[in-house]
């Protein structure tokens, strides 16, 4: 995902990061397993 839209591989974890905490995008599962 990193490469394809040009960020490093820290870029992406922050921003699903931000994106889960705002609500925008939610984990399903358990840690270990979900999606």
């Amino acid at each position: 995902m990193a490469s394809a839209i040009g960020i490093t591989d820290n870029g992406v974890k922050y921003h699903l990061n931000r994106m889960q905490k705002n609500g925008i995008m939610q984990r399903i599962g358990p840690d270990k397993g979900g999606y």
